[in-house]
């Protein structure tokens, strides 16, 4: 539907867009990557070359194409990308870059790149760059960077860490984009837990549901998923939707769609906002709570984006506690008392002037009413 978020703008990564001749330009600087790899590793280019003829039948089976190259063209493929990948990585964590890579390497292009790394049709298997910087692990170690690839990329993609997810025993990543997807979710697991026929069906609207009184304020949950609705708040973890974090979601969710059909946090996440977020009103109200940012420029941006992804999403159930959410909400609408108590709220209360000149108005009304009652009882009685 929106191809522009699938493909990447300068590095090719994989088989899938080797060949556009757009992306040539940096398989000069993949060779710097590869003799450099060599140059901190303690093994020749035959060793790595072995390396990954071993891994080749695993390697294309992870792609679910046929991919039309020789043996010996999908091994310098692989080779020379995973070395790319590894040196880039470096060099980000360390600002590592040799006075002849920073003329090349200006802050859009390793931007632009970054970018390219988390594209659903740009990966290699997460397995193949483990096992090269395995080789090279002590060697690297001189270099002050993280003794795994694991630790790593974690690093490397910290801007969507922010719970400060450590790697633990056991994780396995497929790519990039799922270590993406991983760092996105809660750390507990509790919280991630499905309904096995449950799916939100229905949803009042963001402004829907605060004129009835539901407050809506930043969640300080760290995972973009958690959402909370507790005392007639509606907490929503900040989220800024830039021309970065909108074609990591659709990748992340276009991935979910593929591996986890029946696990799609994302996904299910997606759903939800779509239906909070369905006019520039509901957005407005988001921006002035502080939950959302929008540096898309368009004023209906985050809606037009929830609102174009969620008709491709084939959901057949839901996480427990968005359609917990979803029935407690909906069940908050329906009760007149808490619109009545809102509108009293935000039609007298609603700004210090309001309230000054509502308890002003008040206590002009009481002291009416005693002077009133005082009048009354000296008058004189026939």
């Amino acid at each position: 539907m929106k191809g522009e978020s699938f493909t990447p703008l300068v590095v090719s990564i994989g088989p899938f867009h080797h060949s556009k001749e757009r992306l040539k330009i940096m398989e000069k600087f993949k060779m710097r990557c590869l003799e450099r790899f060599l140059q901190h590793s303690n093994c020749n280019v035959e060793d790595l070359v072995d390396t990954i003829k071993s891994l080749e039948g695993n390697v294309r089976r992870c792609y679910a194409e046929t991919i039309h190259l020789s043996s010996d063209e999908f091994v310098k493929l692989i080779l020379l990308d995973a070395c790319f990948v590894i040196e880039f990585f470096i060099s980000e964590s360390g600002m590592l870059w040799s006075p002849e890579d920073t003329v090349l390497m200006k802050p859009w292009l390793t931007d632009t790149i970054k970018a390219d790394l988390r594209l659903l049709e740009n990966q290699l298997p997460f397995f193949v760059m483990d096992k090269l910087f395995n080789i090279n692990a002590s060697e690297l170690g001189l270099l002050n960077v993280p003794s795994s690839f694991t630790r790593l990329s974690f690093d490397f993609f910290s801007k969507y860490n922010i719970q400060g997810s450590t790697p633990r025993d056991g994780l396995e990543i497929k790519h990039f984009v799922d270590l993406v997807r991983t760092l996105l979710l809660p750390s507990s697991k509790a919280q991630l837990v499905r309904d096995e026929d449950g799916i939100v069906g229905h949803l009042y609207s963001a402004s829907q549901l605060n004129e009835a009184g539901v407050e809506f304020k930043v969640s300080y949950s760290k995972s973009l998923v958690d959402l909370q609705f507790k005392n007639g708040a509606l907490e929503i973890p900040y989220l800024e939707l830039d021309t970065n974090m909108e074609p990591t979601l659709w990748n992340v969710t276009a991935f979910e769609l593929c591996h986890y059909p029946d696990n799609a946090h994302v996904g299910d996440y997606i759903v939800l906002m779509s239906f909070l977020l369905r006019t520039t009103k509901d957005e407005d109200l988001l921006i002035e709570q502080g939950i959302l940012v929008n540096w898309v420029g368009e004023n209906n941006a985050a809606t037009a984006f929830f609102n174009n992804l969620c008709p491709h999403l084939f959901l057949t159930n839901m996480n427990t506690s968005y359609t917990r959410l979803a029935e407690n909400l909906n069940a908050f609408y329906k009760v007149p008392w808490h619109a009545w108590k809102a509108t009293f709220k935000r039609d007298y209360f609603s700004t210090p002037w309001r309230t000054f000149s509502t308890v002003a108005a008040v206590t002009l009304l009481v002291l009416t009413l005693i002077q009133t009652v005082c009048s009354l009882k000296q008058a004189p009685h026939n």
